[in-house]
């Protein structure tokens, strides 16, 4: 499996985990153009023909451009370890703080945009 597609598997792995594991309590309501932009990255990389690692990179720009200020980090760790990618180096793959990165990201767009209603503090 090429590194883009791992990590664009990673993206996908977090997301279905995102409802189970929490690093803040509380989750503040992103941006309409934040919500849109990661809409947009997960209607890509689950399509039937993934997106090449370029475009990978520039759905992440928007995403990271639009990010709010708790996830700010996150999106920028996400978006250097896709443009590290692009770039042919695999070292991203494994490493645990861009996973935490993805996680928090995908964390923020399917529970701050509404795709997951949360019932208590998990």
């Amino acid at each position: 499996m090429s590194s883009a597609r791992t990590l664009a598997a990673l993206v996908l792995t977090a997301a279905l985990l995102v409802g189970g594991c929490e690093r803040s309590p509380k989750i503040v309501k992103p941006s309409k153009a934040f919500c849109d932009a990661a809409a947009g990255y997960e209607e890509r990389i689950t399509a039937k023909k993934p997106p090449s690692v370029a475009e990978q990179v520039q759905l992440v720009e928007k995403m990271a451009a639009t990010a709010p200020k708790d996830i700010k980090a996150d999106a920028a760790t996400f978006l250097d370890a896709m443009r590290k990618v692009a770039a042919g180096d695999t070292s991203v793959r494994n490493d645990p703080a861009v996973k935490r990165a993805v996680t928090d990201v995908n964390r923020h767009y399917a529970q701050g945009c509404g795709l997951y209603t949360r019932k208590g503090p998990l």
